[in-house]
């Protein structure tokens, strides 16, 4: 028998061992499901008969109530969205009166941390754009030497 650590999700198995029978469960569905399904079905058989039997109304009247019956449940679940759109809208009416505040305290302290970030950045990029801003300037100032001692020499690209 493997000796596993307590951490493992197989330990528990040594919690029943398999040499001891447990007794099996017995599964009521007799009384659980059939028996109600059957009542229903029998008091919806019996009320049906005792309505026709009794000749109770027209037919369009019983196609009426039978187009209600079916169309209820699609009217209140189209009823539960509906709601739930009413409440997020009235909770965004609510919350736009107490965010403002919060909003520009926020933003201040990201604004602030943009001005932070900038300068870092700033401070960090500095020597590297003044070594080549010097470059450049060195460059030009190298070509407008030569042209200018190309001119004294006379020799012009025109």
């Amino acid at each position: 028998m493997n000796q596993e650590s307590s951490g493992s999700p197989t330990a528990f198995d040594d919690l029943f061992p398999e040499d001891v029978s447990r007794p099996t469960e017995k599964r009521d569905d007799w009384v659980w499901i059939y028996l109600p399904f059957s009542i229903a079905v029998l008091a919806l058989a019996g009320v049906s008969f005792l309505i026709f039997r009794a000749e109770f109304g027209s037919t369009s009247a019983w196609a009426d109530a039978s187009l209600t019956l079916i169309l209820l449940p699609a009217i209140l679940l189209g009823l539960v969205p509906l709601i739930l759109m009413g409440l997020t809208i009235y909770g965004v009416i609510k919350l736009i009166g107490i965010l403002p505040e919060w909003f520009q305290i926020i933003r201040r302290v990201f604004r602030q941390a943009e001005n932070a970030a900038q300068r870092t950045g700033d401070i960090a990029v500095r020597p590297l754009i003044v070594m080549k801003s010097s470059q450049a300037a060195l460059r030009a100032s190298c070509v407008w030497l030569v042209s200018i001692v190309r001119i004294f020499k006379g020799d012009t690209n025109d």
